[in-house]
Protein backbone atom coordinates (compact mmCIF):
# COMPACT_ATOMS: atom_id res chain seq x y z
CA UNK A 1 0.00 0.00 0.00
CA UNK A 2 2.92 2.83 0.74
CA UNK A 3 3.14 4.96 3.20
CA UNK A 4 -0.40 6.94 4.26
CA UNK A 5 -0.52 10.72 5.76
CA UNK A 6 -2.18 11.47 9.06
CA UNK A 7 -4.52 12.84 7.74
CA UNK A 8 -5.97 12.62 3.47
CA UNK A 9 -5.20 15.41 0.89
CA UNK A 10 -8.75 15.61 -0.81
CA UNK A 11 -7.51 18.59 -3.29
CA UNK A 12 -8.76 17.62 -6.51
CA UNK A 13 -7.56 18.10 -10.02
CA UNK A 14 -10.26 18.27 -12.76
CA UNK A 15 -10.06 18.49 -16.41
CA UNK A 16 -13.26 18.46 -18.31
CA UNK A 17 -14.79 19.26 -21.74
CA UNK A 18 -17.81 18.55 -24.68
CA UNK A 19 -17.66 17.37 -28.03
CA UNK A 20 -19.94 17.00 -30.51
CA UNK A 21 -20.99 13.64 -29.58
CA UNK A 22 -20.86 13.59 -25.84
CA UNK A 23 -19.20 15.17 -22.49
CA UNK A 24 -16.81 14.49 -20.63
CA UNK A 25 -14.69 14.73 -17.28
CA UNK A 26 -11.51 13.54 -15.65
CA UNK A 27 -10.75 13.95 -11.42
CA UNK A 28 -8.24 12.76 -9.27
CA UNK A 29 -7.22 13.03 -5.45
CA UNK A 30 -4.39 11.69 -4.10
CA UNK A 31 -6.31 10.85 -0.97
CA UNK A 32 -4.22 9.40 1.89
CA UNK A 33 -1.13 8.07 -0.24
CA UNK A 34 2.30 10.18 0.75
CA UNK A 35 2.44 10.69 -3.07
CA UNK A 36 0.52 11.20 -6.20
CA UNK A 37 1.10 8.11 -8.55
CA UNK A 38 -2.09 8.26 -11.02
CA UNK A 39 -2.22 9.48 -14.37
CA UNK A 40 -4.03 10.13 -17.15
CA UNK A 41 -4.72 11.05 -20.79
CA UNK A 42 -7.64 12.73 -22.29
CA UNK A 43 -7.10 13.00 -26.16
CA UNK A 44 -10.56 13.97 -27.42
CA UNK A 45 -11.24 14.67 -31.26
CA UNK A 46 -8.35 13.44 -32.50
CA UNK A 47 -6.65 15.00 -35.28
CA UNK A 48 -5.63 13.54 -38.34
CA UNK A 49 -2.27 14.63 -39.68
CA UNK A 50 -2.87 14.63 -42.89
CA UNK A 51 -5.64 17.31 -43.14
CA UNK A 52 -5.01 18.78 -39.55
CA UNK A 53 -9.20 18.39 -39.09
CA UNK A 54 -9.96 17.26 -35.56
CA UNK A 55 -11.84 13.19 -35.88
CA UNK A 56 -15.16 11.38 -34.36
CA UNK A 57 -12.15 9.43 -32.81
CA UNK A 58 -11.62 9.96 -29.28
CA UNK A 59 -8.73 8.27 -26.79
CA UNK A 60 -9.25 8.14 -23.10
CA UNK A 61 -6.56 6.32 -20.13
CA UNK A 62 -6.17 6.07 -16.24
CA UNK A 63 -2.51 4.69 -15.18
CA UNK A 64 -2.10 4.02 -11.56
CA UNK A 65 1.34 3.67 -10.70
CA UNK A 66 2.83 1.46 -8.05
CA UNK A 67 6.07 1.87 -6.42
CA UNK A 68 6.75 5.23 -7.88
CA UNK A 69 5.09 7.18 -10.71
CA UNK A 70 7.66 7.49 -13.31
CA UNK A 71 6.17 4.66 -15.46
CA UNK A 72 2.54 5.72 -14.74
CA UNK A 73 3.54 9.91 -16.33
CA UNK A 74 5.27 8.45 -18.75
CA UNK A 75 2.45 5.78 -20.18
CA UNK A 76 0.15 9.14 -19.59
CA UNK A 77 2.49 11.03 -22.28
CA UNK A 78 3.52 8.45 -24.82
CA UNK A 79 1.51 5.32 -24.92
CA UNK A 80 -0.92 7.16 -27.38
CA UNK A 81 1.47 8.31 -29.86
CA UNK A 82 2.70 4.38 -29.88
CA UNK A 83 -0.37 3.83 -30.61
CA UNK A 84 -1.20 6.04 -33.29
CA UNK A 85 2.03 5.21 -35.02
CA UNK A 86 0.58 1.52 -35.22
CA UNK A 87 -3.07 3.06 -36.46
CA UNK A 88 -4.72 5.96 -37.12
CA UNK A 89 -8.68 5.64 -37.30
CA UNK A 90 -9.52 6.50 -40.86
CA UNK A 91 -13.17 5.91 -41.05
CA UNK A 92 -14.51 4.40 -43.87
CA UNK A 93 -17.65 1.82 -44.34
CA UNK A 94 -15.90 -1.03 -42.50
CA UNK A 95 -16.71 -0.24 -38.96
CA UNK A 96 -15.97 -3.56 -37.76
CA UNK A 97 -12.49 -3.67 -39.69
CA UNK A 98 -11.39 -0.18 -38.35
CA UNK A 99 -12.38 -1.58 -34.49
CA UNK A 100 -9.92 -4.83 -35.37
CA UNK A 101 -7.12 -2.75 -36.98
CA UNK A 102 -7.65 -0.36 -33.87
CA UNK A 103 -7.35 -3.74 -31.89
CA UNK A 104 -4.25 -4.72 -33.15
CA UNK A 105 -2.29 -1.70 -33.26
CA UNK A 106 -3.48 -1.50 -29.25
CA UNK A 107 -2.40 -4.83 -28.30
CA UNK A 108 1.26 -4.34 -30.29
CA UNK A 109 1.93 -0.66 -28.95
CA UNK A 110 1.54 -2.13 -25.11
CA UNK A 111 4.00 -4.41 -26.13
CA UNK A 112 6.77 -2.44 -27.74
CA UNK A 113 6.13 0.82 -25.33
CA UNK A 114 7.35 -1.47 -22.74
CA UNK A 115 10.12 -2.75 -24.04
CA UNK A 116 11.32 -0.20 -26.17
CA UNK A 117 10.22 3.06 -24.52
CA UNK A 118 10.19 2.36 -20.88
CA UNK A 119 12.91 -0.20 -20.36
CA UNK A 120 15.42 2.44 -22.00
CA UNK A 121 14.31 5.35 -19.27
CA UNK A 122 17.75 5.92 -18.03
CA UNK A 123 16.57 5.73 -14.32
CA UNK A 124 15.19 2.50 -15.10
CA UNK A 125 18.39 1.28 -16.80
CA UNK A 126 20.03 2.19 -13.71
CA UNK A 127 17.87 0.85 -11.47
CA UNK A 128 17.23 3.83 -9.97
CA UNK A 129 13.33 3.62 -10.83
CA UNK A 130 11.34 0.27 -10.44
CA UNK A 131 7.46 1.93 -10.78
CA UNK A 132 4.98 0.16 -12.60
CA UNK A 133 1.78 0.97 -13.50
CA UNK A 134 -1.98 -0.63 -14.79
CA UNK A 135 -3.20 0.98 -17.74
CA UNK A 136 -6.85 1.24 -18.93
CA UNK A 137 -7.48 2.66 -22.02
CA UNK A 138 -10.59 3.57 -24.43
CA UNK A 139 -10.66 4.27 -28.16
CA UNK A 140 -14.24 6.00 -28.58
CA UNK A 141 -14.70 5.30 -32.33
CA UNK A 142 -18.06 6.43 -34.40
CA UNK A 143 -19.71 2.53 -34.43
CA UNK A 144 -17.26 0.97 -31.60
CA UNK A 145 -15.53 0.84 -28.16
CA UNK A 146 -12.21 -0.36 -27.65
CA UNK A 147 -11.21 -1.21 -24.66
CA UNK A 148 -7.50 -2.06 -23.44
CA UNK A 149 -6.32 -3.55 -20.19
CA UNK A 150 -3.25 -4.60 -18.11
CA UNK A 151 -3.85 -4.62 -14.48
CA UNK A 152 -6.55 -3.84 -12.06
CA UNK A 153 -8.18 -0.63 -12.95
CA UNK A 154 -11.39 -1.24 -14.31
CA UNK A 155 -13.60 0.17 -17.53
CA UNK A 156 -17.11 0.12 -17.24
CA UNK A 157 -20.35 0.81 -19.59
CA UNK A 158 -23.51 2.29 -18.14
CA UNK A 159 -25.91 1.23 -20.20
CA UNK A 160 -29.98 0.98 -20.29
CA UNK A 161 -31.36 -2.64 -20.14
CA UNK A 162 -35.04 -3.10 -19.75
CA UNK A 163 -35.45 0.79 -18.50
CA UNK A 164 -32.29 0.71 -15.74
CA UNK A 165 -28.94 1.63 -16.30
CA UNK A 166 -26.83 -1.78 -15.39
CA UNK A 167 -23.07 -2.11 -15.26
CA UNK A 168 -21.31 -3.43 -18.34
CA UNK A 169 -17.95 -4.85 -17.24
CA UNK A 170 -15.70 -3.46 -20.43
CA UNK A 171 -12.73 -4.99 -18.28
CA UNK A 172 -11.44 -7.46 -15.61
CA UNK A 173 -9.02 -7.46 -13.56
CA UNK A 174 -5.78 -9.06 -13.73
CA UNK A 175 -4.69 -10.72 -10.65
CA UNK A 176 -1.89 -12.96 -9.67
CA UNK A 177 -4.02 -15.36 -8.42
CA UNK A 178 -6.85 -15.94 -11.22
CA UNK A 179 -5.58 -19.76 -13.02
CA UNK A 180 -4.31 -17.93 -16.09
CA UNK A 181 -2.25 -15.60 -14.41
CA UNK A 182 -0.95 -17.65 -12.21
CA UNK A 183 0.32 -20.29 -14.49
CA UNK A 184 2.36 -17.90 -16.63
CA UNK A 185 4.34 -16.73 -13.31
CA UNK A 186 4.84 -20.04 -12.22
CA UNK A 187 6.19 -21.03 -16.00
CA UNK A 188 8.08 -18.01 -15.78
CA UNK A 189 10.20 -19.43 -12.51
CA UNK A 190 7.51 -16.79 -9.84
CA UNK A 191 5.35 -17.65 -7.53
CA UNK A 192 2.16 -16.25 -5.97
CA UNK A 193 1.78 -16.01 -2.20
CA UNK A 194 -1.24 -13.74 -0.45
CA UNK A 195 -2.78 -13.46 -4.11
CA UNK A 196 0.55 -11.66 -4.97
CA UNK A 197 3.25 -12.25 -7.67
CA UNK A 198 6.06 -13.08 -5.72
CA UNK A 199 4.18 -12.33 -2.28
CA UNK A 200 4.74 -8.74 -3.26
CA UNK A 201 3.01 -7.17 -6.32
CA UNK A 202 -1.24 -7.25 -6.48
CA UNK A 203 -1.00 -7.14 -9.92
CA UNK A 204 -0.13 -9.60 -12.95
CA UNK A 205 0.13 -7.42 -15.71
CA UNK A 206 1.36 -3.90 -15.76
CA UNK A 207 3.85 -2.01 -17.60
CA UNK A 208 7.09 -1.01 -15.66
CA UNK A 209 7.77 -3.48 -12.78
CA UNK A 210 10.94 -4.67 -14.51
CA UNK A 211 12.35 -6.50 -11.74
CA UNK A 212 9.92 -9.21 -12.30
CA UNK A 213 10.25 -9.06 -16.21
CA UNK A 214 13.57 -11.57 -18.18
CA UNK A 215 14.41 -9.97 -20.93
CA UNK A 216 14.72 -13.37 -22.41
CA UNK A 217 11.16 -13.76 -22.50
CA UNK A 218 8.70 -12.69 -24.45
CA UNK A 219 6.11 -10.07 -23.39
CA UNK A 220 3.00 -12.83 -23.07
CA UNK A 221 5.39 -14.99 -21.12
CA UNK A 222 6.60 -12.72 -18.32
CA UNK A 223 5.44 -12.76 -14.71
CA UNK A 224 4.05 -9.35 -15.04
CA UNK A 225 3.04 -9.29 -18.46
CA UNK A 226 2.82 -5.46 -20.43
CA UNK A 227 -0.20 -7.44 -22.58
CA UNK A 228 -3.29 -6.42 -22.69
CA UNK A 229 -6.92 -7.80 -22.59
CA UNK A 230 -8.86 -5.91 -25.23
CA UNK A 231 -12.85 -5.92 -25.54
CA UNK A 232 -14.80 -4.32 -28.71
CA UNK A 233 -18.25 -3.29 -27.98
CA UNK A 234 -20.31 -2.26 -30.82
CA UNK A 235 -21.73 1.70 -29.54
CA UNK A 236 -25.62 2.12 -28.98
CA UNK A 237 -26.60 5.55 -29.58
CA UNK A 238 -30.03 4.40 -27.75
CA UNK A 239 -28.88 2.61 -24.90
CA UNK A 240 -25.13 3.69 -23.63
CA UNK A 241 -25.17 6.38 -21.26
CA UNK A 242 -21.73 6.73 -20.16
CA UNK A 243 -18.13 5.01 -20.02
CA UNK A 244 -16.39 4.71 -16.95
CA UNK A 245 -12.45 4.36 -16.64
CA UNK A 246 -11.32 4.62 -13.05
CA UNK A 247 -7.76 2.97 -10.48
CA UNK A 248 -8.65 0.24 -8.21
CA UNK A 249 -8.66 3.14 -5.71
CA UNK A 250 -12.85 3.65 -6.65
CA UNK A 251 -13.33 0.08 -6.99
CA UNK A 252 -11.97 -1.41 -4.03
CA UNK A 253 -14.80 -0.16 -2.16
CA UNK A 254 -17.36 0.34 -4.29
CA UNK A 255 -18.76 -2.40 -7.14
CA UNK A 256 -19.19 -2.06 -11.05
CA UNK A 257 -23.33 -1.21 -10.07
CA UNK A 258 -22.71 0.92 -7.25
CA UNK A 259 -20.63 3.15 -9.60
CA UNK A 260 -22.76 3.13 -12.28
CA UNK A 261 -25.78 3.59 -9.65
CA UNK A 262 -24.42 6.33 -8.44
CA UNK A 263 -23.17 8.36 -11.57
CA UNK A 264 -26.29 7.86 -13.26
CA UNK A 265 -28.47 8.93 -10.15
CA UNK A 266 -26.03 11.77 -10.00
CA UNK A 267 -26.33 12.48 -13.47
CA UNK A 268 -29.90 13.11 -13.50
CA UNK A 269 -29.59 16.26 -11.00
CA UNK A 270 -26.56 18.05 -11.99
CA UNK A 271 -26.33 16.92 -16.03
CA UNK A 272 -24.45 20.35 -16.67
CA UNK A 273 -22.14 20.59 -14.60
CA UNK A 274 -20.27 16.86 -15.26
CA UNK A 275 -17.24 17.74 -12.92
CA UNK A 276 -19.52 17.61 -9.53
CA UNK A 277 -20.40 14.28 -10.07
CA UNK A 278 -16.58 13.30 -10.41
CA UNK A 279 -15.60 14.85 -8.00
CA UNK A 280 -18.63 13.28 -5.49
CA UNK A 281 -18.11 10.16 -6.56
CA UNK A 282 -14.43 10.65 -5.38
CA UNK A 283 -15.50 12.17 -2.08
CA UNK A 284 -18.00 8.89 -2.09
CA UNK A 285 -15.02 6.75 -2.07
CA UNK A 286 -13.41 8.28 0.52
CA UNK A 287 -16.02 8.22 2.86
CA UNK A 288 -16.14 4.49 2.11
CA UNK A 289 -12.61 4.16 3.58
CA UNK A 290 -10.46 3.86 0.19
CA UNK A 291 -6.99 4.72 1.29
CA UNK A 292 -5.52 4.89 -2.33
CA UNK A 293 -4.67 7.60 -5.04
CA UNK A 294 -8.18 8.03 -7.01
CA UNK A 295 -8.63 8.66 -10.61
CA UNK A 296 -11.94 8.58 -12.80
CA UNK A 297 -12.77 9.72 -16.30
CA UNK A 298 -16.48 9.50 -17.43
CA UNK A 299 -17.85 10.09 -20.61
CA UNK A 300 -21.26 11.29 -20.82
CA UNK A 301 -23.21 9.76 -24.13
CA UNK A 302 -26.24 10.44 -23.28
CA UNK A 303 -28.90 11.91 -20.06
CA UNK A 304 -31.57 10.68 -21.26
CA UNK A 305 -34.03 9.17 -18.18
CA UNK A 306 -33.96 5.82 -16.47
CA UNK A 307 -34.26 3.90 -13.65
CA UNK A 308 -30.78 2.49 -11.20
CA UNK A 309 -30.58 -0.66 -10.54
CA UNK A 310 -30.96 -1.57 -6.95
CA UNK A 311 -27.48 -1.60 -5.62
CA UNK A 312 -25.48 -4.72 -4.93
CA UNK A 313 -22.65 -5.80 -2.57
CA UNK A 314 -20.91 -7.42 -5.53
CA UNK A 315 -17.36 -6.78 -7.37
CA UNK A 316 -18.42 -6.74 -10.06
Amino acid sequence: MGTLLDKPITEKKVEHGTTSEFKWVMASMQGWRAEMEDAHTCRPSLVDKVTNNPTKNHFFAVFDGHGGKLVAQESAKYLLDKILKKHMPKGGDDATYEAKKMEKAMYEAFVEFDREHLMELPAVRTHTDCSGTTAITAFILPKYLVIANAGDSRCVLGKVDKGEVVAYPMSHDHKPKLPVERKRIEAAGGHVKSDRVDAELAVSRAFGDFVYKNPELKAEAQKVSPCPDIKIQARSLKDDRFLILACDGIWDVMSNQEVVTFVSTEAEKGWVDVKLIAEALLDKCLAKGSKDNMSVIIIFFSNKGAKTRQLDNTSS
